[in-house]
């Protein structure tokens, strides 16, 4: 389990792996890693009159833009990750080096050789305890976005009580809907709510117990009552299962005493 204690978060590419739950290692596998977290760092969020100040307890009105990952830096430790050096063929002399290949002078410093250096807005966001499980599998298993989106926002409004409800337009707004009439918000979030009250996957997971719409017009509200308890549950055996595995894996590397 990760500790928020630096906003340089200190992560190998194997810890990512591990964590994910990837069973094929290998090159692909980290370029992978490698090019969703350049992707992550060209994500921004930007936030009109909706940016929520944990510290003044208030929404902070205006125009505010926030990055999800400032940066990662990995020191390269597997051959697949280390660029190939050209060798000169026999009877040449070597090519004189170039600047890339160039080694400055070490300049002490404090980073850690392996770190994600999180966004300013995620790290105040993890810091103030916007921290909730969300059943991963179960995510991407559902069949569309507005399902998903639904799902995880209720996944953070659920954590002090199973029960929860919303006003629809203000909820159809934060899902991102282009439709404002409460006729139509309701008739877009029906479908969704309907797959989060089936059964899905191996485990037959139901996310909601029940939801409701209850009053009229744009006083309009949704009522659900979730079985948040059991994604706690499942989080809580996930990530002790994942730091089982990684303290295994860091005894089958460690060197042996002669």
């Amino acid at each position: 389990m990760l500790n928020y204690a630096s906003q340089k978060v200190q992560i190998t590419p194997t810890d990512i792996v591990n964590g994910l739950g990837i069973e094929k290692r290998g090159g692909s596998t980290y370029r992978a890693i490698y090019d969703a977290l350049n992707a992550l760092e060209s994500v921004e969020l930007c936030y009109v009159d909706t940016y929520y100040d944990a510290a003044a307890k208030g929404v902070t009105p205006g125009r505010r833009t926030e990055r999800l990952v400032k940066k990662s830096v990995f020191k390269a430790t597997r051959e697949d990750d280390t660029p190939p050096r050209s060798l000169p063929l026999p009877g040449m002399d070597p090519p004189p080096p170039s600047v890339s290949t160039v080694t400055a002078p070490s300049e002490p410093t404090s980073d850690p050789e392996n770190y994600v250096e999180l966004g300013d807005g995620l790290w105040l966001s993890l810091t103030a305890g916007y921290r909730f499980p969300v059943d991963r599998e179960y995510l991407n298993d559902l069949p569309n976005e507005l399902t998903q989106r639904l799902y995880s926002y209720l996944t953070k409004k659920d954590s002090r009580s199973p029960q929860y409800e919303e006003n629809i337009i203000s909820l159809g707004r934060r899902l991102g809907l282009t439709k404002t009439a409460p006729a139509h918000i309701r008739e877009s979030l029906e479908p969704a709510l309907a797959v989060l009250a089936t059964p899905r996957g191996a485990h037959g997971k139901v996310f909601l117990r029940s939801h409701r719409f209850v009053g009229q017009r744009s006083a309009t509200k949704l009522v659900v009552v979730t079985n948040r308890e059991a994604d706690v549950q499942a989080e809580q055996v996930v990530v002790e299962k994942r730091a089982a595995d990684i303290r295994a894996l860091r005894e089958r590397l460690a060197p042996t005493r002669p």
